[in-house]
């Protein structure tokens, strides 16, 4: 007899959701970025934190979406929250089209090799720069918004 009880994942908790709520990037762009992280990360993490780098960046490109009311964003900032998403939908469209149409199918060896080229130099190196920016969280979370 069939039960409508959901079926446990193992290591996610009941009730948890299995993929975290994104505040600015798709679900496919945040999948693109997951796919580029793990290439590109030294320590690899699969648990509660590995989403901890994706959640970083959309936190980094929603600032303004969010931003408390008591927050008036500069000229600045605003420009600076532009620049990273410009240049984050600009890589992660790249990817998909170096890739052949989706970054995420495309085997771990094709991956790597898209991920060195050239013209993907100045985006792989920023997101190199967040995935260490994440990696020295204490917890885990980010906590700024």
């Amino acid at each position: 007899m069939a039960s409508d009880e959901a079926v446990p994942l193992p290591g996610i908790l009941p009730g948890a959701v299995a993929e975290p709520a994104y505040r600015y990037l798709s679900p496919h762009q945040a999948a693109v970025l997951d796919a580029a992280t793990r290439r590109l990360d030294l320590s690899p993490q699969d648990g509660p934190d590995e989403h901890r780098v994706i959640i970083y960046v959309d936190r980094l490109l929603s600032v303004l979406n969010v931003a408390p009311g008591g927050l008036h964003a500069v000229g600045s900032l605003r420009q600076r929250v532009a620049e990273l998403r410009y240049q984050y939908t600009g890589g992660i469209a790249l990817l998909d089209q170096l890739a052949g149409g989706d970054f995420t199918a495309a085997p771990l060896l094709r991956q790597q090799l898209i991920l060195a080229r050239s013209q993907l130099a100045a985006f792989v190196g920023m997101l190199f720069g967040h995935i260490i920016e994440a990696m020295e969280m204490l917890d885990g979370e980010v906590k700024f918004l």
